[in-house]
């Protein structure tokens, strides 16, 4: 592959992913495949140059993305709802694909041209930025007119919370590529504008969470990645205790402004993560099989909560203990520390900023979406090759 022709598939494949932010704004739902057809692309583009597909594919990548795709087919075995595990199986796999083709992209392009396309990142996520505080000022026209409502229909703003979210997490890589300080530390000053109009407490508090990282986390010392590392072991592992604990203090939560009734739905979260807990505790070790909640009626007081159903936990925690078990969370939390050491070993200039990535998509995690909706897996796998993309781009200097 000739130096012009790798650049030249560098500078496209970067400035697509560079894009996204834009995407998601008016549509999302995108994610789910959009990112994946990038990555597939670029693989395909850099395979044909080389006439090889040989030394290519990302053996780590490759390995998550095959680990995870086997355990939710093998949990078919053990399912509460083995159709459901079945199809969200099928489904989520083109879209762990594209974290293969994504990173093995990544990897192998020249970082220069890489960091040509990646420039766009921090504008697009300005654009974004506009258009979603636009669509909120003047009463979402943007957001009735792409999803065919009419002009004078009322539409509920957590709506567009998807795409809220997105721009949320897209703070830190951007930060990571801006080429001037002054434009970086611009950024999450911009990003927080329509953040704070949203709906979405989950976007509202990681954004927080992680521009608390920013400033606070000492980066330099070793005692805090072993804390950050425990915390990581602590948090995973006792969720499900921690979760039945917390429900003692549903009722204050619902007397919140902010976190309970008119302002979000902390006490509802609360109760749905005590009764998820309960039933975990009583099948602790394979679990019920990926979304099964969604087939599962639940042991539960509705005190808040009017329903013994629930589609997903709303905790990412919860949700890999109550479908995988012991033996799924074990090999999350290994994961999980993997990719904390991982950061860890980024020059300074990027761990800097994809660690407050980390926290950020943690906490989102921990309190909003199903980890198998595909907008939100094909977004991880986005938001992972941003991660691979920004530790390659300190190495230059201007």
């Amino acid at each position: 592959m000739t130096e012009s022709h790798q650049d030249r598939t560098a500078l496209v494949y970067a400035a697509a992913l560079a894009l996204m932010p834009l995407l998601a704004a008016i549509a999302p739902r995108a994610l789910a495949g959009f990112p994946a057809l990038a990555g597939l692309a670029g693989f395909l583009a850099v395979a044909w140059q080389r006439r090889s597909f040989a030394g290519i594919l990302n053996r780590p990548a490759l390995l998550i993305a095959g680990l995870i795709t086997g355990f939710s087919l093998c949990s078919i075995l053990w399912s509460v709802a083995p159709g459901e595990t079945f199809e969200r199986s099928w489904k989520t796999a083109p879209i762990l694909a594209g974290l293969v083709f994504m990173i093995s992209t990544a990897v192998i392009l020249p970082a220069q041209a890489l960091r040509k396309g990646l420039r766009w990142l921090p504008h697009a996520v300005f654009g974004a930025a506009f258009l979603l505080t636009v669509d909120f000022v003047a009463g979402y026209p943007l957001f009735r007119m792409l999803n065919g409502f009419a002009q004078n229909a009322s539409v509920n703003a957590s709506l567009l919370n998807r795409g809220i979210v997105f721009l949320c997490l897209c703070v830190f890589p951007a930060m990571a590529v801006a080429q001037k300080k002054s434009l970086a530390f611009l950024i999450p000053c911009i990003a927080a504008v329509p953040v704070a109009l949203s709906d979405s407490q989950s976007a509202q508090v990681g954004l927080l969470a992680g521009l608390a990282c920013l400033a606070l986390f000492p980066r330099g010392k070793n005692w805090a990645w072993r804390a950050a590392a425990a915390a990581v072991v602590v948090y995973t592992m006792l969720m499900p205790w921690i979760a039945l604990m917390a429900f003692s203090y549903a009722g204050t939560i619902d007397g919140s402004h902010y976190f309970g009734e008119g302002g979000a739905y902390g006490a509802q979260r609360l109760e749905i993560w005590h009764f998820i807990a309960d039933s975990i505790i009583r099948h602790p070790m394979l679990g019920h099989g990926v979304e099964a909640a969604r087939g599962m009626h639940f042991l539960t007081q509705q005190r808040f909560f009017d329903s013994d159903t629930v589609l997903h936990p709303h905790n990412v925690v919860l949700q890999i203990w109550l479908e995988g078990g012991a033996a799924g969370i074990a090999c999350v939390t290994v994961l999980l520390l993997w990719l904390l050491q991982k950061i860890r070993e980024m020059p300074d200039e990027a761990r800097r900023f994809i660690l407050p990535l980390y926290v950020t998509t943690l906490c989102i995690a921990s309190t909003a979406y199903g980890i198998w909706q595909g907008w939100w897996v094909g977004l991880l796998t986005l938001l992972a090759a941003y991660a691979v993309l920004a530790g390659k781009i300190p190495f230059l200097k201007e």
